[in-house]
C-alpha cells in the first residue's frame, strides 16, 4: 500500500514533461500519472523516483 502524506498538483498550462522535471527537482519520492491513455486502459502509472521503476496498477487495487 502506498501512503502519501502530501500531494502536489500542478495547474500550470505547460507540457507534462516540464511538470515531471519539476517534481524530480523538488525531490518528490513518487510520481502518480493519470492521463487519457491510462484512463482508457483503466489503470494508473506510478514511478518511484529513486529507482526509476515504473508500475501500472488498477486504481481499485490502490484504493485498498
Amino acid at each position: 500500500m502506498l501512503i502519501c502524506p502530501t500531494t502536489a498538483y500542478s495547474y500550470r498550462d505547460v507540457p507534462a514533461g516540464v511538470k515531471f522535471h519539476d517534481a524530480d527537482l523538488l525531490g518528490l519520492p513518487y510520481r502518480l500519472t493519470i492521463s487519457p491513455k491510462t484512463v482508457q486502459s483503466h489503470s494508473i502509472e506510478w514511478k518511484q523516483r529513486r529507482s526509476g521503476d515504473r508500475h501500472r496498477s488498477d486504481p481499485l487495487e490502490c484504493a485498498g
